[in-house]
């Protein structure tokens, strides 16, 4: 009976979660929100921290939601802005959410001390035609961060590889995303497979060609900012 009742308390947490995202009348978003605070403290109940249920209720579903159902029903409903006039931004917009998440990038070593830089296709989504220091993707829910380094070398470069050092962490935030990234170095001399259609080119660059190259051509910004700050740190080949 207690399982059920956590199934049923889950689903309905998931589903008012859900419809505070997908519901466009912000008024029936607040009061999705509230079905949501009001399963969760179902679920608290279960676990028996009855505290933290009477504050899902009295704090956030109470005080909380009826100051911002008032505020909603002040506000009214508001005209959304139209898509149709920019399809393509159905399909950038979702791209550009991911960055929300935890993203993966990986620098590969050649063991002559070289980095392995290539160049985005042209028909990727998110900085097409751009070059980039790094393979790397977002982490998907529940995947653990060395498993994702290794789906994404995987999928982009084609390399198995079971040696990683993790060369650090930090956020990048500007106009347009915000994430957080963990960055991983690898060693491999290939062969690579660029089967998918993602990279267009690939270079293998020293310290001078590597300054060259940023200087003249336009680079995938995140990777510069998280990722370049590191390997230099780490590689006293590239300072």
């Amino acid at each position: 009976m207690v399982e059920v009742a956590f199934f049923v308390g889950a689903i309905g947490a998931l589903g008012g979660a859900i419809a505070v995202v997908l519901l466009r009348n912000p008024f029936y978003s607040v009061l999705a929100l509230v079905i949501h605070l009001v399963f969760l403290a179902g679920i608290f109940l279960l676990l028996r921290a009855q505290f933290l249920a009477a504050a899902q209720i009295v704090v956030y579903a109470g005080a909380v939601m009826v100051i911002y159902v008032f505020v909603a029903a002040y506000v009214g409903g508001i005209e959304e802005a139209r898509f149709d006039a920019a399809p393509q931004l159905k399909v950038i917009g979702p791209i550009l959410a991911l960055a929300l998440f935890v993203e993966i990038s990986i620098a590969v070593l050649g063991s002559d001390g070289r980095l392995l830089v290539h160049r985005r296709a042209a028909t990727k989504d998110v900085w097409p035609g751009m070059w980039d220091i790094a393979a790397g993707g977002v982490v998907a829910a529940g995947e653990a961060y060395e498993d994702a380094a290794r789906r994404e070398l995987a999928e982009e470069l084609g390399v198995l590889s079971k040696s990683w050092e993790l060369l650090g962490a930090g956020t990048f935030v500007d106009d347009s995303v915000s994430m957080i990234g963990h960055g991983y170095l690898v060693v491999h001399d290939g062969p690579f497979n660029f089967t998918d259609g993602e990279i267009a080119e690939v270079r293998w660059v020293d310290r001078d060609e590597l300054a060259a190259l940023l200087a003249t051509e336009a680079f995938v910004p995140d990777n510069v900012a998280l990722l370049l700050p590191l390997l230099r740190a780490r590689c006293p080949q590239f300072e």
